[in-house]
């Protein structure tokens, strides 16, 4: 709910405008599901800035550690929303926030879908330390 509020500008004490949101959905067993057979919405990952191509890069555990023709599997997302801020081991702000470009490359998505909703998983680093990040 908090960042839903951060989106939409509103204060922590300002009523929930219930009207303009459809679903609030968590991810469980049957949403990773649905991403691992490609039945869900499109997906943008929004991840921490520097870390945009962590889930391509993966590993590199492969079957064949001698194989010249390495074949990827297909991503579970189709676009990736890198965002400015970072948080120390300790908690400390690193690097602030910067919800303004957020929501400006978020904005870009919604209109580059062309539909009202899409699946947003975030992946931020440390983000246990603050829940203001998420």
């Amino acid at each position: 709910m908090h960042g839903i509020r951060q989106i939409l500008g509103l204060s922590e004490n300002a009523p929930f405008p219930s009207e303009e949101v459809e679903a609030i959905k968590m991810g469980t067993t049957v949403g990773t599901n649905a991403l691992l057979e490609r039945k869900g919405e499109r997906t943008v990952l929004v991840i921490t800035r520097g870390f945009g191509d962590a889930l391509r890069i993966g590993y590199q555990n492969r079957p064949d550690i001698f194989a010249q023709k390495i074949e990827l599997p297909d991503q579970l997302y189709e676009r990736v929303i890198e965002v400015s801020g970072r948080y120390g081991v300790d908690g400390e702000e690193l690097v602030p926030l910067d919800l303004k470009s957020a929501k400006k490359e978020l904005e870009e998505a919604f209109k580059q879908f062309q539909c009202p909703f899409f699946c947003l998983p975030g992946c931020c680093s440390l983000c246990f330390q603050d829940t203001c990040e998420k």
